[in-house]
């Protein structure tokens, strides 16, 4: 009931997210005059003001909940400014001054993260206190140093591009006032009548220039929240998309399927219909081109290529703080293609923060169920572990039952291993069978490859592969030795209570004893397409797949196992998977004797020195590259005749 509880709540969030109040943008549009009129255009925004000043007299949101930050130092000061220009709430006025002249110096740290603009915005206000005959309680040199900042910030900018310089100051505009032209600010206005949805700047133009769209646009925005005014409007989309990244980055989106879908239905359509909304903001358009593409939508990169050349506008107008430089870091130390989901999910989990606080040029929440998503992730991921733990359990007690336990001195039986590989790839609960027959088959498939490999003889390898060919009609065969007959058995068991069929292992063990009549012919491939017509066989991913496919849900047909797809999937996989490998224990195979592409390229060209190794191993990540790129696009794409789980499955391998 609990969990329903919280589904519910995030539910409800995903259908329509609330908007979170900004006092500094709150107070910009409480500015605007009427126009004609000495009195304010917006008045519910003043009394907004009115009603939210904090004890300490301060206005904003302080996710710390007791240090004074530079988000708090800027709203309360854009508070008093805007109380000051309709004379109204002298009290007010006098504890806000008694803040900001007490935490001053917050606004030199330069330690301290900033709102998007901060020196010059906050000097902008400054400026405007004089001009309102407002005494800042401060020494002259402290207000001195701000503007010195702002010197800097105006100059460190001015080393970007022209394109990208004017964008950043037209969207700092109220820290500049009279000194912007404002009819070149006027082309940056949006359909919706905001310039770069963001409230601050389309006060500071109407109060400049009586624009209807302008004054639209805040008059909507004013009455739809009862006088507070958010950081950035519209958000809807971008806060959805957030939502469903957080969903999924958690593991608990399996809850919200007919929700996410709908989400993404809708961006797609904003996509395809090129909406302001989403394509005019970087991080709403990366976030949505992701998501999109990762859930099989058909789109081009085109709506991305806009970004391509204005690094130092993306830099100016959306900021990247200190605190997200160590998650850029991870992600391009550990791309998408080389992490596990479910140990993702788990330092996703670990590293939430629920108050959901994010900067642009003032602080803002983003949705209100985080708490909720944080509690439901926690209580999913420890009520899977315990079922991990007792797939585990059985595991082990199949290994016993089998004897698989009595190989362990020619064989790596490792129930553990193997089940972390299918723990980590397929974490819902319910996949509890796929996750045992994978982790049933990774562990066969390791035993098997350490027969061929290493421990068995030419007699136990030829056995094997006729007890295989036979299957159902095994005992007219026989076993040469006791571990044949318990790795036949153990194989043959198993996959006669899932119902699988020979023909899965067939290549397999073909493919490792071509490899092993190559390792005692000392006979080595003349090239890389005859080494990989047995190794990427032998490499034993295929009965994994093939077994756990049957048990994702979807039926698969023996069309779709016999289709170009599934065969081009299977070899696109298994293709990178081996040379992956190859290029981790080239080293231990060459003393071994054992044949390696790494070692099969380099010696083809001079032997094999040091620089030909490099040389070769520069090829294969380029072969690897492509196999896991178009791998990639036939199991994200939409349409096709395996089923989206079944094809999933050899992403997941392939990870």
């Amino acid at each position: 009931m609990h969990s329903i509880g919280l589904q519910a709540s995030i539910r409800k969030q995903l259908q329509g997210v609330e908007l979170s109040p900004s006092s500094y943008n709150t107070a910009w549009v409480a500015m605007v005059p009427l126009r004609g009129s000495q009195s304010a255009c917006f008045p519910q925004c003043i009394e907004w003001i009115m009603k939210n000043q904090n004890n300490d007299g301060s206005w904003g949101i302080n996710p710390l909940g007791s240090t004074v930050n530079k988000d708090i130092l800027l709203s309360s000061l854009a508070c008093v400014l805007a109380l000051k220009k309709w004379n109204i709430g002298s009290d007010q006025i006098r504890k806000g001054l008694s803040f900001i002249g007490k935490n001053f110096s917050v606004a030199m740290d330069d330690k301290l993260v900033a709102p998007v603009g901060f020196n010059i915005t906050f000097s902008g206000l400054l400026s405007l206190a004089t001009q309102m005959g407002l005494e800042i309680p401060v020494t002259q040199t402290d207000i001195d140093g701000i503007f010195h900042l702002r010197k800097i910030e105006l100059e460190r900018d001015a080393g970007g591009t022209v394109s990208a310089r004017k964008a950043f100051m037209a969207y700092v505009s109220e820290g500049l006032g009279s000194l912007q032209d404002w009819d070149f600010i006027m082309t940056n206005q949006r359909k919706n009548g905001s310039l770069f949805d963001s409230p601050s700047t389309t006060a500071m133009a109407a109060i400049h220039i009586y624009d209807d769209k302008a004054l639209n646009y805040l008059d909507a925005l004013a009455n739809k929240s009862g006088g507070s005014v958010p950081a950035r409007y519209p958000q809807n989309l971008y806060s959805k998309i957030c939502m469903v990244d957080t969903l999924e980055n958690t593991g608990i989106s399996l809850n919200f399927v007919r929700e996410i879908g709908d989400i993404l239905d809708m961006t797609y359509r904003c996509w395809m219909q090129n909406e302001e909304e989403l394509m005019l903001d970087m991080v709403t358009c990366a976030k949505a081109f992701r998501l999109l593409r990762m859930h099989g939508y058909d789109i081009t990169s085109d709506g991305m290529a806009q970004y391509a050349e204005q690094s130092s506008f993306d830099d100016s107008i959306h900021g990247i703080p200190r605190s997200v430089i160590p998650e850029v870091e991870y992600n391009l130390k550990f791309p998408l293609y080389a992490t596990l989901d479910r140990l993702e999910h788990r330092r996703n989990i670990e590293q939430f923060k629920p108050e959901g606080f994010h900067l642009l040029k003032s602080g803002h929440c983003g949705s209100g169920a985080n708490k909720e998503i944080l509690t439901l992730a926690i209580d999913e991921f420890h009520s899977t572990q315990s079922l991990y733990k007792q797939e585990l359990h059985y595991i082990e007690s199949w290994v016993a039952e089998s004897r698989l336990d009595e190989l362990m001195k020619f064989a790596r039986v490792m129930p553990l291993a193997s089940h972390l590989s299918a723990a980590a790839s397929m974490f819902p609960r319910e996949l509890s069978d796929a996750r045992i027959a994978w982790t049933q088959n990774a562990l066969l498939t390791t035993v098997v490859d350490d027969l061929f490999d290493h421990a068995g003889s030419m007699e136990e390898m030829e056995n094997f592969v006729a007890l295989i060919e036979k299957w159902d009609d095994h005992s007219e065969i026989g076993f040469c030795s006791e571990r044949v007959e318990i790795i036949f058995n153990a194989l043959y068991n198993t996959h006669k209570q899932i119902g699988a069929k020979a023909m899965l292992w067939l290549e397999t063990i073909r493919g490792a004893m071509t490899e092993a009549k190559w390792r005692l012919d000392k006979y080595s491939p003349t090239t890389l397409e005859e080494y990989l017509s047995a190794s990427r066989y032998s490499f034993a991913q295929g009965p994994v797949v093939f077994t756990t496919m049957y048990l994702v849900g979807p039926e698969l047909s023996e069309e779709a196992v016999r289709s170009k797809e599934y065969k081009d999937m299977f070899r696109h996989m298994s293709i990178a998977s081996r040379l992956l490998n190859d290029m981790q224990s080239y080293e231990r195979e060459m003393k071994q004797g054992k044949i390696n592409s790494v070692m099969l390229k380099a010696l083809s060209r001079d032997g094999g020195s040091p620089a030909s190794i490099e040389e070769a191993k520069r090829e294969l990540r380029s072969v690897i590259k492509a196999c896991r790129l178009e791998l990639q696009r036939l199991v994200f794409r939409e349409g096709g005749i395996v089923p989206r789980p079944c094809r999933e499955l050899f992403w997941l391998m392939s990870k």
